[in-house]
Parts: structure tokens; sequence; C-alpha cells
């Protein structure tokens, strides 16, 4: 009797240390951030998430949390290495303090990157290229870009275009958000054409989970003698957002453009917006919106028009060195009562099946019953092979689009403490609705500096097959994508 008695209550006791086992939960205490570099602590804060008191309900979520968190730090390439653990305090009413420690080894950020290549079609093109991909240790960037292409390959550079632009785009404390562009694109052969952007957006958070921004845009002409005074002016976008929550936000905005037909017209659009975001209700980062505008010409107010967008998005990545496994993917859908239709989205793809080889591919497409002609340039511009001024793209209005890059890339050598050598052949395809294809083949050298993870060189060689009188040859600074 006495070995039954003993044996129920070791039972009992087994069952209460196995509930109490699974009743406690995990919560962060604070954060132990050591930093070997110039990054401000803040702005490491805002990638892993001001997010003390968050709980978990096991061990194996909590270190879950916490990988996401340090490939997140790894993703923005500008360290060398991130390395994350934690440590368990004592136990109080069933909850765990943590204390997450991140240490992170920093690395060089700016860089100077000239370039040069000839296409057959235009002549050379010649790039200065300039980024601190860490500036200020606020993990934001800043860009300069001065770059030369010719025209109809006469080897004169007043007849040569000339675009240049400078960016910033910083996290600013806690709490700002900042971006400015000034864009100026000079075309020698017709000045008519010559066009000047300023894009500047200012965000702040307000109390936890709200935020407002601004935004300004507008695109001129200031060299065209075909248009005077404000009419210099093509596009001028006034917006601000507020959003109260991490869920809901609203936009009102402005947007003016002008035209230089022969009733030398003014067309604005007021429209009022409200988007929720789905993430914390069904799990997936689906953002639906409801627009409502209200067209004017020349302040005659015309029939409104409603509008319905939905964005859905997702990211999943892991670094192991310098190769990654996961995928990214970003959908728009836009429909309007006016009968205007957009469907465009893009998508990437990694895969590491062995540890000397990377396998990726990339889709960007853009399915529409209206052109679009500024955008034609955020799908070609990762054809290696064809420039974006190519004169199958260029200028051209363009309803619908796509691209597909397939890549491989294999370790080729490694100087230890310097750099890593890869060697990869790809193909890049793609289609227009004005029936031009686009198609290339070619190989890459890419070499990535253990001081600048970043921004790696490399050094493509790539083939247009579609046209075969064409010659092209470029040595390029290209960034990871």
């Amino acid at each position: 009797m006495g070995i039954v008695k003993r044996m129920v209550i070791t039972i009992i006791i087994g069952v209460l240390c196995t509930f109490q086992a699974l009743a406690t939960t995990y919560v962060i205490d604070n954060y132990n951030i050591t930093i070997k570099g110039r990054t401000k602590e803040n702005a490491v804060r805002r990638h892993i998430a001001y997010d003390e008191g968050k709980t978990f309900e096991s061990q194996e979520e909590l270190e879950y949390a916490i990988e996401r968190k340090r490939q997140a730090l790894l993703d923005l390439r500008i360290f060398k290495g991130v390395d994350a653990s934690w440590e368990a305090g004592a136990e109080v009413d069933g909850k765990v303090p943590v204390t997450i420690k991140i240490h992170i080894n920093g690395a060089l950020s700016f860089i100077v990157f000239p370039s040069i290549s000839y296409d057959s079609n235009y002549g050379f093109f010649y790039q200065c290229y300039v980024e601190d991909q860490n500036f200020l240790g606020t993990t934001g960037k800043t860009k300069f870009s001065f770059a030369v292409r010719e025209n109809d390959n006469k080897h004169d550079w007043g007849y040569a275009n000339l675009n240049t632009y400078l960016e910033t785009d910083l996290p600013l404390g806690r709490n700002w958000d900042l971006f400015n562009q000034i864009y100026l694109r000079h075309s020698g052969r017709d000045g008519n054409e010559t066009t000047l952007t300023l894009d500047h957006r200012l965000r702040r958070k307000i109390l936890e989970t709200g935020h407002i921004a601004n935004i300004v845009y507008i695109n001129s002409f200031p060299e065209s003698d075909l248009r005077s005074d404000h009419r210099k002016i093509e596009v001028a976008i006034d917006r601000i957002e507020f959003g109260f929550n991490d869920k809901l936000t609203y936009n009102i905005a402005e947007e003016v453009h002008f035209t230089e037909d022969a009733e030398n017209m003014a067309y604005s659009t007021t429209y009022v917006s409200a988007s929720l975001n789905l993430k914390n209700i069904i799990g997936h980062n689906i953002t639906p919106t409801v627009r409502f505008d209200v067209p004017a010409a020349n302040g005659q107010a015309g029939k409104p028009v409603l509008t319905f967008l939905l964005n859905a998005q997702d990211y999943y990545i892991n670094w192991s060195g310098d190769f990654r496994d996961g995928y990214t993917y970003n959908i728009d859908a836009v429909l309007r009562t006016s009968g205007n239709h957009e469907l465009a989205g893009n998508a990437s793809l990694f895969t590491t099946p062995f540890d000397w080889m990377q396998l990726s591919t990339r889709l960007c497409f853009r399915l529409a019953n209206y052109p679009e002609v500024p955008k034609t340039e955020l799908f070609t511009q990762n054809v290696r092979g064809i420039r974006n001024d190519n004169v199958q793209i260029e200028g051209q209005e363009i309803n619908s689009i796509g691209t597909i890059n397939l890549d491989a890339q294999f370790k080729l050598f490694r100087i230890p403490k310097f750099l890593n050598a890869y060697i990869g052949p790809f193909v890049e395809l793609g289609y227009m609705s004005t029936g031009n294809f686009i198609a290339c083949v070619g190989a890459e050298m890419l070499l990535v500096l253990d001081e600048w993870p970043g921004a790696p060189g490399r050094l493509t060689i790539a083939r247009n097959l579609l046209d075969p009188n064409e010659i092209e040859f470029s040595a390029f600074a290209y960034f990871f994508y």
C-alpha cells in the first residue's frame, strides 16, 4: 500500500511540475546591445523593435523571435557579424524575465564606384556613384550619382544626356524618418525633355503605434521653351498621412497635373483614403484600401472616382555568409470605377542547395490597361544585359511588362579577412505589351569585401540576344537584390 501511495504522490508532483512548466511564459525585460563601430544603439533598436514587455509562450518561440531579429540586422548588409543570445532571470508568478544580448561587429559603409559601359545604339556611358550605407551611424543611406550617356553614338558631351541625383533616406532618433531626393535628367539632344524632380517625405511616429507624414513631390521641365511660369511643373503632389495605430491609416492629398496640349489644361485630384492592415487579424500582411477621388479640370469639378487598392507582401530571409535562403514578395492591385486597372508586383526566391552554391530567381511584372512610362524603369533596371535607356524600352508607352531573372552563384575563392569571390551565369528574359521581347545571357564575377559586406563589386559581361548588331560590355558596381 505504501508503494502505491508513493507512486500516486510522485505522479501528482510530476503532473503539477508539468503544468507549472507549461504555464511558464518568457517576457522581454531589457536589451543589452554592444556595438563595435559607429552605429548608434537607437538606430539598432529601430530594427529589432522597442518591445520590452512582450511575452512568449515557450522557449522555442522566444528563440525564433531572437533569430529573426538577428537576421533582420544581417539583411542590412552593413555589419560584418551579428551575434544574439538571451539570459533568463528568476521566475516570478510563472513569468521569466529575459535579457536579450546582441553584439554587432560593424563594417565600413562609405563606397565610391566609377563605372563605364558601351552600347552600340548610343555610345559610351560613364558614371561615378557614391553611397554611405550607414550615414552618421543611423543605418540610413545617402547616395550621389553623376552619369553621362552619349546619344546616337556621337562622342560629344554637349550632345549627351546628364543624369545626376542626391538622395538621403534617414531614420532620425526613435520617431522620425526623413527622405529627400533631387534628381536632374538633362537631355543634350532636346532641352524640352530635361526634367528636375524634387521628392520630400517626412514621417513622425506619434503615440505608440500611430504616425503622421507629409509627402511633397514635384516634377518640372526647367529648360523647356514650350512651357511658361507654373506650366513648367508637370506633376505636383502634396499628401498628408495619418496612422492612428498599426492597422489603420488615412491619407489626404492634392495632386496636380499640367498639360501642354492646345487647351493648356491643369488637372487636379483631391482624394481621401483609408487603409486597414490585416496582419494582426488574419496573420498575413495584406492591406486593402478604399480611396475617394474628386477630379477637376481648370477648377471645374468632375465626376468622382472610387478606387480600390490591395497590397500583399511578405519577407523571410536567412543569411549564411554571403548566401541566403528564403523569399520576398510585394503585390499591388488597383481597380478604379473609371475602368482603369493595374496589377503589379515583384518576388524573389533564394535557395542554397550546397554551401558553395546559391540559386535565385526574381520576377517583376505590371499588367494594366493604361501606360505609365516613368514606371518602365522599375521592371528593366535589373536586366543586366540591356540598359534602361535601350531603344526597345526608352520612352515607349507600355501598358504591361514583365521580366524574370535566373541566377546561379558559385564560390570561387576566398582571401581570409579580405574578400570572398563568386562567379555565376545568368539569364534575363522579358516581354512588353508593345510586342518587344528582351532576352540576354551573361556571367559575372562578384567580389564581396569583408569590410564592405553590402557593396559587392560585380564585373558583368552580358549579351543582348535579340539585337545581333548590338555590342555590349559593362564593368559596373551592382548591389545585392
